[in-house]
């Protein structure tokens, strides 16, 4: 005769492989379903993608440059299959833009894709003749000047010599020159005469003679201290040259007295 220890006991060890069964059901369940989920949004991405057709496309990093611009330049035609557009072409085409200095490209589906740029900077307008260049704080030109760029407040520099225009250091002094001088009094535009002249047409009706390559920072220091004196005779200068590190050199209007 059994007791109670022993038909419990009995009753456990009966039990357990219901158990083993009853997981693996259970994992063999889970797998099913996982299995046919996969091949399900497997199927429906590649579906959705054969199919998805080109509606949005958004373009960050450009200020100079219109997005509208940017998405025909680089992608051209919408409402095509997203998978007709690649790019790498939408990138080289990106990169052929003078104003591009870094670009990428991503589709994501169903309808977009994305455009990132980073955008060349501007620091001066060159007029020359009747055409005007965009140049960069090293002298290099990025391009023509053109009423469809969003561009900020540049310096302005006047040349009637293309070799001015070649000539990159030249060009970057005078630009590092004019943002110093421009900070003590509003520069209107900088002609360039020669390599080591220069005139700097003030908004106050001042014209101030430089040499960007070889002027001191003392001179600056100076020209801020005697300004208000040399605005008080405007009317009778010509112009003054302030290139010298104790000096002025005052050129009268014909006629004055000095």
């Amino acid at each position: 005769m059994l007791d109670y220890k022993q038909v419990s006991g009995d009753k456990k060890k009966r039990k357990l492989p219901d158990i083993i069964v009853e997981i693996a059901k259970l994992i063999f369940a889970s797998s099913i379903v996982g299995v046919v989920a996969f091949f399900l949004i497997y199927g429906y991405t590649q579906f959705s993608h054969r199919f998805a057709v080109l509606k949005n496309v958004y373009v960050n990093g450009n200020s100079v440059l219109s997005a509208k611009y940017l998405a025909s330049v680089g992608i051209g035609k919408f409402y095509k299959p997203l998978s007709s557009y690649s790019e790498s072409r939408i990138y080289a085409n990106l990169m052929s833009v003078a104003w591009i200095k870094k670009a990428s490209v991503a589709k994501v589906y169903p309808d977009s894709i994305v455009i990132n740029v980073v955008e060349k900077s501007p620091k001066a307008l060159v007029y020359l003749n009747k055409s005007i260049f965009v140049v960069d704080k090293n002298g290099d030109i990025i391009g023509r000047y053109s009423s469809f760029l969003k561009l900020p407040g540049l310096a302005k520099i006047y040349i009637n010599n293309k070799t001015f225009l070649d000539d990159k250091k030249l060009v970057k002094s005078v630009i590092a020159f004019y943002e110093k001088l421009d900070k003590i009094a509003k520069i209107n535009y900088i002609e360039i005469v020669s390599d080591s002249y220069q005139i700097a047409y003030l908004v106050n009706g001042l014209k101030v003679g430089i040499n960007s390559f070889g002027c001191p920072d003392v001179a600056l220091v100076n020209f801020k201290r005697k300004l208000p004196y040399l605005l008080s005779m405007k009317k009778r200068l010509e112009s003054v040259s302030i290139c010298f590190s104790n000096k002025f050199v005052l050129k009268w209007k014909k006629g004055v007295k000095k």
